[in-house]
């Protein structure tokens, strides 16, 4: 009886440990945000043309801490960054390139060094979040992300302000880092989809519908 005991005791560990994940180490688990797929099927922008210049973001969140972490359920936590821990230095390149799938010429650009476009776009990290909590059988991604937006336009030396923003929450039975990689990439997807559907290029210039 003992020994069936221990076989089942055994068993239920065996099937509970995948289930809630094992103790985090502390490790820290690269974002690769410029990895972000094309959406299918999108259409690419008609009418005006115009070039884009992205600067580089301002990082102006509360904590300049990872961009998240994962507490497990067992106990210890993991984190998510970007590459190099700057979030300002990496959206730019997801918003240069989202507009180059749009069919517009855009690149980013150096601090400091002024280019030659038709609208220079700035912005402000306000909040980047990427969290996973384990329990009990699940695993809950929260997602947020909100960074204003300047466009600078130089055919009439004009300011558009715009908002990227998104939230997501996502529940996985089986967690895997490449998980949180997805949500991320599916509300950075998202955000930049409303914001240009809410905008437009008039006279080589970046303008509100």
């Amino acid at each position: 009886m003992k020994r069936s005991m221990r076989w089942f005791s055994g068993l239920v560990s065996l099937i509970l440990l995948p289930m809630a994940g094992c103790a985090g180490t502390g490790e820290v688990v690269p974002l690769d945000l410029r990895a972000i797929p094309p959406v299918v099927g999108q259409e690419v922008q008609q009418g005006e043309s115009a070039t884009f210049l992205v600067m580089p973001f301002e990082d102006q969140r509360p904590q300049k801490n990872p961009v998240g972490l994962r507490t497990h359920f067992w106990g210890g936590v993991t984190y998510f960054d970007v590459p190099g821990g700057k979030p300002g230095d990496v959206l730019p390149h997801v918003l240069a390139e989202y507009l180059k799938q749009k069919g517009w010429q855009a690149e980013v650009g150096q601090t400091g060094k002024a280019g030659a476009s038709d609208v220079t776009l700035t912005g402000q990290v306000q909040e980047f979040t990427a969290h996973a909590k384990s329990r009990f059988g699940s695993t809950v991604i929260t997602v947020a992300l909100k960074v204003a937006l300047q466009a600078r336009n130089a055919a009439d030396r004009s300011t558009t302000k715009m908002t990227l923003e998104g939230t997501r929450m996502q529940t996985v039975f089986w967690f895997e880092p490449q998980d949180v990689q997805d949500l991320v990439a599916a509300t950075l997807t998202e955000g930049l989809t409303k914001l240009m559907a809410d905008a437009k290029v008039e006279g080589r210039s970046l303008r509100l519908k």
